[in-house]
């Protein structure tokens, strides 16, 4: 929504409003974006305040660090330990967010000048299990490619159900 109709984005930005969201997905189950957006801003107060001299006047980031601690507090409506509710979010966040935000940041500005990086890093299942320097002729259907040693380490993943890995396992 925010990146595709624009000829040219900002994206620490955008990626930091898509970590928010995906953290808000992940650990509090919010998908509505307006309700994301009502997070974001007390979210936002409280990070602005995490390193700030811990002094409570009107205005000062701490202040408003303070005010969106309770904005967030008050979301709460899961009978748990407000405090104890807010401090995980906020950490769960925090560990999250502005690393990942980034992270994202610095690899879309540098992808583009080292495409060649990219080719060599890239991995799917797909691109391994059809790899024709591990499978002679791998779209053939040859179980017989199992037989014996089977193939070598890393060169093919299987997946599904039972004792097989999931692709997914690397990624998380």
């Amino acid at each position: 929504m925010d990146w595709a109709p624009n000829r040219e984005v900002n994206v620490y930005p955008l990626s930091k409003k898509y970590t928010f969201a995906l953290a808000c997905r992940l650990f509090m189950s919010i998908k509505d974006f307006k309700h994301v957006a009502k997070v974001a801003h007390p979210f936002h107060l409280i990070t602005s305040g995490l390193v700030s001299v811990p002094i409570d006047f009107l205005g000062v980031p701490f202040n408003h660090a303070k005010k969106g601690g309770k904005m967030l507090r008050d979301e709460n409506d899961k009978g748990l330990n407000d405090m104890e509710i807010s401090d995980k979010i906020v950490g769960l966040f925090l560990a999250s967010f502005g690393s990942i935000s980034a992270t994202l940041t610095f690899v879309l500005n540098y992808l583009p000048e080292f495409l060649d990086v990219h080719d060599k890093t890239y991995w799917s299942v797909h691109t391994t299990n059809r790899n024709p320097k591990y499978f002679l002729d791998p779209e053939k259907f040859d179980p017989s490619r199992f037989g014996g040693k089977g193939p070598a380490p890393y060169t093919f993943v299987p997946f599904g159900g039972g004792p097989r890995l999931c692709p997914r396992k690397e990624y998380s």
